[in-house]
C-alpha cells in the first residue's frame, strides 16, 4: 500500500510541476479519499502537496486551511511551517506568517526555502535590512539561490545601497544569463545611482530583446527627462498609461490631443501625487489662452487652491460632477502636448494663492517678531500599501533630530508645516520649544497656503510642500535625496520649474549629514541679513 501511496503522490507532483493544476488537486483529493479509509490521520506529505496546489491556484484561504491542518498533525515539521507561512502572508497576516517561518527555520536552519520567504517577506515590508541579512544567509547556504540573490538585489536597492545592489544583480545575470528583466533591473539601479545615460541604455537594451516590454518603454522616460531631453522624455512618458501607476479616470469623451480648443470645454484632471497636481495645474492656463472652458479635477484636499489657477472656470475633486465637456486631459501630459523644453518651462510664478477665507483665517496666526520665519516639512507620505512609493518616501524622508544645526542658527523662528503623523516627531525633541506648530487646525492646502504666504522661507524634503511653496512664489529649499525626482534635473542647484526655488541634493545615498550642514550655514547667513535690515 505504501508504494501504491507514494506512486500516487509522485503523479500528483509531476502534474504540480508540469503547471497542470486542476489535475494535481483532482489526484491528490482522490489520494486522500481514498486513504481517508485506511488511515486515521491524512498524510502530512499529501497534506503539504495539496496547499502548494492550492496556493499556486491563487486559493490561500483554502491552502491555509489544509497547511493548518498539517501543522496540527506535526507541529514541529519544519516545512508544515514554512507552507503555513506562505500561505499566511498571501493572506496578508504578515507577522503570523513571520512567526510561522521564523519557527520553521528555528526547527530546521537550513531550510532555505523558509530563509527566502522571510527575507521576501521582510523586504516587503520595508525593513530591508533584515531582509538582507537573511538573505545573505540563504546565499551562504545556496550560494547558486538565483531568486535570492536577486531579491538581496532589491533589497539593497531599497535601502539606498545602489552600487551594492548592482553589484549583485549583475552576478545573477552573469550566472543566468542576460534577460530583458534584469535588464530593466539593471537600468533602474543604475538611474538611482544617478548614471542615467547608461540606464538609458539599458532600458533601451531590454526593449531590443523585447519590444512589447511596457516597464522599460515608461521606465526610460525618466532618466531622458532628467537629462533634459524632453523631446524625447514627455511621449516615452506617456508610456505610464500601459503599466498600473495611473488610474485613468472613466470618461467618455475623448481625450485631447492637441487640436485647436476655441469654444470647447476640457476636463482637466490629476493622476498622481498633490505634489504633482500643483506642479502641472500651471498648464490651465496655457489651455484656457487656446480658448478653451477649463474645469480642473484635482484631490480634495487641492480643491479649494485650484480654484486660483490662472483660466480655470470650475475645481472639483474627483468623482464630483463636471457638467457636460468636449475633451479630457491627464495633467503630465500636457507638457509634451505643449511641446515644452527645459528652455520653454511655463514659469509664471505666482499661478496659486489661497483664496480670501483662508487668509482672513490665518491672518497674524504666525507672529512676526521681526527674526526669519522658517516653515518646515521632514517627512512625506509614507503610503504603506505602495511599496516602491513607500522605500521612495524612506529614501527621501528624514528624522526630525537629523536638523538639529538648523535650531542652532540664531533669530530663526520654525513653523511646523508637517503633515499627518510625523508632526509629532518634534515631542520630546529638546528644540521643541523652538518650533510653532499650526497643522493641527489646517484643513487643507488653501490653509497651508495662507501659513506659507507669510513665512519668509520652506525647508522641505521633496513632497508637496515644496511645489506649494514654489507655486506660490515663496522662497523654498528642497532637500533632495541621491536619486532624486526626474524633474529636478541634474547637476543644478536651481530649478526652471519654480524660480524661487534652491534644491541641495544629497552627495551620496542615505547621508544627509552634509546636506544638513550646507542648508545650516546658509541659513545663518540669511538670518544675519535679516538681523542687519532689522
Amino acid at each position: 500500500m505504501a508504494m501504491a501511496w507514494d506512486t500516487a503522490l509522485a503523479a500528483a507532483a509531476a502534474a504540480h510541476e508540469g503547471g497542470r493544476l486542476p489535475e494535481a488537486e483532482e489526484r491528490l483529493r482522490a489520494l486522500l479519499r481514498d486513504l481517508s479509509a485506511r488511515e486515521p490521520v491524512r498524510p502530512v506529505p499529501v497534506l503539504l502537496r495539496l496547499a502548494g496546489v492550492l496556493l499556486d491556484r491563487g486559493e490561500a484561504e483554502r491552502a491555509y486551511a489544509i497547511a493548518d491542518e498539517a501543522v496540527a498533525i506535526e507541529p514541529a515539521n519544519p516545512l508544515a511551517l514554512n507552507l503555513r507561512g506562505s500561505t499566511l502572508g498571501m493572506l496578508g497576516r504578515k507577522a503570523e506568517a513571520e512567526a510561522a517561518f521564523r519557527a520553521a527555520i528555528g526547527r530546521d536552519p537550513a531550510l532555505v526555502e523558509a530563509q527566502f520567504n522571510l527575507g521576501r517577506l521582510l523586504a516587503g515590508q520595508g525593513r530591508n535590512g533584515e531582509a538582507a541579512v537573511i538573505l545573505r544567509g540563504v546565499l551562504e547556504l545556496a550560494p547558486a539561490a538565483h531568486p535570492a540573490r536577486r531579491a538581496l538585489s532589491g533589497a539593497l536597492r531599497d535601502e539606498g545601497f545602489f552600487a551594492e545592489a548592482l553589484v549583485e544583480l549583475d552576478r545573477v545575470a552573469a550566472a543566468t544569463g542576460t534577460t530583458p528583466e534584469l535588464l530593466n533591473e539593471r537600468g533602474i539601479l543604475l538611474m538611482m545611482g544617478g548614471r542615467s545615460a547608461e540606464a538609458l541604455a539599458a532600458f533601451d537594451a531590454a526593449l531590443a530583446a523585447q519590444p512589447d516590454f511596457v516597464a522599460p518603454s515608461f521606465n526610460r522616460a525618466l532618466p531622458l527627462l532628467r537629462l533634459g531631453d524632453f523631446t524625447q522624455g514627455w511621449p516615452a512618458y506617456e508610456n505610464r498609461f500601459r503599466t498600473d501607476m495611473v488610474r485613468p479616470l472613466p470618461f467618455t469623451q475623448p481625450r485631447w490631443q492637441g487640436e485647436p480648443l476655441q469654444g470647447r470645454t476640457i476636463v482637466l484632471w490629476g493622476e498622481q501625487g498633490h505634489g504633482d497636481t500643483l506642479q502641472f495645474a500651471r498648464y490651465a492656463s496655457l489651455v484656457a489662452a487656446r480658448g478653451a472652458d477649463v474645469v480642473l479635477v484635482g484631490q480634495t484636499a487641492l480643491v479649494r487652491l485650484l480654484h486660483s489657477v490662472p483660466g480655470v472656470r470650475m475645481a472639483v475633486a474627483p468623482g464630483q460632477a463636471v457638467g457636460p465637456h468636449d475633451l479630457h486631459a491627464p495633467l503630465m501630459s500636457l507638457p509634451g502636448l505643449f511641446g515644452t523644453e527645459v528652455a520653454t518651462i511655463p514659469a509664471d510664478i505666482p499661478y496659486l494663492a489661497p483664496d480670501a477665507e483662508a487668509r482672513a483665517r490665518w491672518a497674524g496666526r504666525i507672529p512676526d517678531r521681526g527674526r526669519l520665519r522658517v516653515g518646515l516639512v521632514w517627512a512625506g507620505d509614507p503610503r504603506p500599501h505602495m511599496p516602491i512609493s513607500n522605500s521612495t518616501d524612506r529614501r527621501r524622508s528624514l528624522g526630525l533630530e537629523t536638523l538639529a544645526p538648523l535650531f542652532a542658527v540664531p533669530g530663526i523662528d520654525f513653523v511646523s508645516l508637517q503633515f499627518g503623523r510625523r508632526g509629532a516627531d518634534r515631542n520630546g525633541q529638546p528644540f521643541a520649544r523652538q518650533i510653532l506648530d499650526p497643522m493641527g487646525d489646517v484643513r487643507d492646502f488653501a490653509d497651508t497656503a495662507a501659513i506659507v504666504e507669510q513665512l519668509d522661507l520652506v525647508i522641505t524634503v521633496d513632497t508637496a510642500m515644496a511645489h506649494l511653496a514654489g507655486a506660490l512664489g515663496r522662497p523654498v529649499w528642497v532637500l533632495s535625496r541621491f536619486d532624486g525626482c526626474f524633474r529636478w534635473l541634474t547637476d543644478r542647484d536651481d530649478s526652471p520649474w519654480y524660480p524661487t526655488m534652491r534644491l541641495f541634493r544629497q552627495t551620496a545615498p542615505r547621508e544627509w549629514g552634509s546636506v544638513v550642514a550646507r542648508v545650516a550655514a546658509e541659513l545663518a547667513t540669511e538670518a544675519a541679513r535679516i538681523r542687519i535690515l532689522a
